[in-house]
């Protein structure tokens, strides 16, 4: 239940509130708010309709027998009601709607957009925003847990899950699986209303357990950072990717054995490009420079991230690496092909 104190200021989801399908996580709890990126979404509870003003609901599991991402209502003239009874049952999929407007959506789709674009409807308005979410309530449990009250306690309560509150996976888990550690790690920050508590906490999680000789903290950390890049404490990726890369190398993650370093530089490629750092950038061309050129054919996903970050970001990088860089990608991004052509004009043209 909401906290009884309804004058305090509402919180808004990141984006205006994120709207999709089945795989993406929507909270329980109406004081849980929406965080992340398009691409790690946590949906919002909250939304309203701009245009009829009523809120939107969601139907788990069915979509619209027209298909996926079609709008009906559009203009006002049907009802969404009755169209409930005629949805098919589709499990990717997540079923919208308001008084005026239905969608059907297996994606995710930020409403600070404003307009939903398909193949199938076109660019179809979409006037649905974020309504707002109180913060938590005194005895709040999220995940199963008790949050904390006392802001000391926090500590042990991070220390805990770093560590080993959420068993290790017997699977492979995907970061944006609501049983992850690092994703249950980041839904409790990002909750905290206290800024110097995030901020002492973060930067405690980059010290203490980014830097740890134990491989579990070190990938949460590593994974806590792929989920919200501009964190508290975020700034140590750089750090670590500069001067410990070979030590992260040299570990793998249970259960999939993929090399802890691939995960490093994962995030460091989310982080740097939704936040454009020149200490990062440094990090990142070092750590392609003391390794042999073969990097650059990009068969390793981590240093691919690394050299399409840079290619889009460091023009002296792709000025230097740019000839080699183009002979060895075949499949480097358009925007990267681009500024290659504008640095290095064939003599032809």
């Amino acid at each position: 239940m909401p906290p009884a104190n309804a004058t305090q200021p509402l919180v808004t989801c990141s984006l205006d509130g994120v709207i999709g399908g089945a795989a993406a996580y929507r909270p329980v709890e109406p004081w849980e708010r929406g965080w992340g990126s398009p691409l790690t979404p946590v949906l919002c509870s909250n939304v309203r309709c701009l245009a009829c003003a009523t809120p939107v609901r969601a139907v788990l599991g069915h979509a619209l027998p027209e298909g996926l991402w079609r709008s009906i209502d559009f203009a006002g003239r049907l009802k969404p009601i009755p169209e409930l009874l005629r949805l098919v049952s589709a499990p990717a999929v997540r079923t919208w709607m308001c008084a005026c407007r239905t969608v059907s959506l297996d994606a995710a789709h930020p409403l600070a957009h404003g307009v939903l674009v398909s193949p199938e409807a076109g660019r179809l308005r979409l006037p649905w925003r974020c309504a707002g979410h109180l913060p938590p309530p005194t005895n709040a449990t999220l995940d199963g847990h008790l949050l904390p009250t006392d802001p000391t306690a926090w500590f042990a309560h991070v220390d805990a899950l770093v560590l080993g509150e959420t068993p290790a996976p017997t699977r492979r888990r995907s970061v944006h699986d609501v049983s992850h550690p690092a994703f249950q790690l980041a839904h409790r920050l990002v909750h905290l209303s206290d800024g110097r508590l995030q901020r002492a906490l973060g930067e405690r999680v980059a010290r203490t357990w980014l830097t740890a000789l134990e491989t579990r903290p070190r990938q949460v950390a590593v994974d806590l950072y792929r989920l919200l890049p501009r964190f508290f404490g975020s700034e140590g990726l750089a750090v670590a990717l500069a001067e410990d890369a070979e030590a992260f190398d040299t570990r793998v993650t249970a259960p999939d054995g993929e090399p802890l370093g691939r995960r490093l530089r994962l995030a460091c490629a989310t982080q740097v490009q939704r936040l454009p750092d020149r200490a990062m950038l440094d990090a990142m061309r070092q750590d392609l420079s003391r390794t042999p050129k073969s990097r650059l054919h990009g068969l390793d996903y981590g240093d691919s991230a690394l050299v399409d970050a840079l290619a889009r970001l460091d023009p002296d990088w792709l000025r230097a690496a740019g000839p080699e860089l183009a002979h060895a990608r075949r499949d480097l991004p358009t925007e990267v092909r681009a500024n290659l052509a504008r640095l290095h004009p064939s003599p032809s043209a």
